[in-house]
């Protein structure tokens, strides 16, 4: 019988054994547990770490590209040079103005991507270029203090969209799950599948489906 709850938070038993299990914390209060569990919690997008001087610039940037989808007639720039942030520039660029950010002078997106992307006059992108910090922040909108080849530019932007990669979301995990994440995979009790599994592992998603039937056979 298959059941649906929502867990607020997973942790180890507290007890000091090479068999402990996993307790599962519900939001309504109620706990369960298992000796084998399969995370398939996804990632979330990683954050850019940037000096803000006013605290209201966190409401101009984000690491999703969902929350502005429907906005038009704005400047838009996106940090990042893989397919997410081409991709991102193209869904944006047909009612708004985009500028791609970029630390380094290799991309890493598809090159059909980068093809049609430079045949898109509302994208601009720029290289060997570095965000240091958002000094002002004048009615709302960003000033973007970025610093390119050594020479310190000011650029002006109404949002600031992050697609520097994703990470593991092990916000649900205490910190003894986190810390013993590899050991409990190597040991056979833990299994990572989606998302997570291809931050952790190189292996091909299309292993997933042999995982199970491992853990099946337990």
């Amino acid at each position: 019988m298959l059941s649906l709850h929502i867990f607020g938070s997973i942790s180890l038993e507290s007890r000091q054994s090479p068999f402990r299990v996993f307790i599962l914390h519900s939001e309504s209060g109620e706990e369960y547990s298992c000796r084998r569990l399969i995370l398939a919690c996804g990632t979330k997008a990683k954050r850019l770490d940037i000096q803000c001087d006013a605290p209201e610039v966190i409401n101009n940037v984000f690491s999703e590209v969902f929350p502005i989808l429907q906005v038009k007639d704005k400047h838009i720039a996106i940090v990042g040079a893989g397919d997410a942030a081409f991709d991102y520039a193209m869904s944006l660029s047909g009612k708004n103005k985009v500028t791609i950010l970029y630390h380094g002078s290799r991309r890493n997106c598809h090159p059909r991507l980068w093809q049609t992307t430079s045949s898109i006059p509302a994208i601009l992108y720029k290289e060997n270029i570095v965000i240091e910090g958002v000094p002002r922040f004048p009615v709302s909108r960003l000033i973007l203090r970025c610093r390119q080849k050594g020479e310190l530019i000011d650029l002006e932007a109404d949002y600031l969209l992050t697609a520097i990669g994703r990470e593991p979301d092990m916000d649900l995990f205490s910190p003894d799950l986190c810390a013993r994440q590899e050991e409990l995979v190597r040991d056979g009790r833990l299994f990572l599948v989606g998302d997570i599994h291809q931050v952790f592992s190189d292996k091909p998603l299309s292993l997933l489906v042999m995982e199970s039937r491992q853990l099946c056979e337990y």
